[in-house]
């Protein structure tokens, strides 16, 4: 699993001997944190996964390999001493991009995941997620905060 957060770089590789040579078939880092910015109660705010200020981003590397890209994602933001800020995520709100992208990139639904593949090229792609605030009317002042957890599952060749 991975989880998006600032600086964070989690990285799982079953079967991988730490004291091996050469570069894991499959690994993560998160790179950015999915933000929302200033918000007016009642305005939903959307954050496309092509934005490149405030979408969230993973770089992935998948060598020679396939994975099953799924998330965890929060119902809503929550404010520490009470509030929330309802979020919401669908088709389009994900986008897979290939090392050099072109036509490599498949969008996708969030909430469903996607089967993604790697090829011989050695380098880091990337996954981009948005998605939507729905903050309400009677929302308080204060930092939201939730958590995005990425998980890939090795599918082999």
């Amino acid at each position: 699993m991975f989880i998006l957060g600032p600086g964070s770089c989690v990285l799982l590789v079953p079967g991988l001997d730490a004291q091996g040579g050469g570069a894991p078939p499959l690994a993560a880092q998160g790179q950015q944190t999915l933000a929302f910015g200033d918000l007016l109660g009642g305005l939903a705010r959307r954050i496309p996964p092509t934005d490149p200020a405030d979408s969230g981003q993973f770089r992935v590397r998948l060598f020679q390999t396939t994975a099953q890209v799924s998330f965890l994602l929060p119902a809503a933001l929550q404010r520490a001493g009470g509030g929330e800020l309802p979020l919401s995520f669908g088709p389009g709100d994900a986008i897979f991009t290939r090392t050099g992208g072109g036509a490599g990139s498949v969008v996708f639904d969030p909430t469903v995941g996607t089967v993604i593949s790697g090829d011989s090229t050695p380098g880091w792609s990337w996954i981009y997620i948005g998605g939507t605030v729905l903050p309400p009317t009677s929302a308080r002042p204060g930092a939201y905060t939730g958590t995005i957890v990425l998980t890939l599952a090795d599918l082999g060749n």
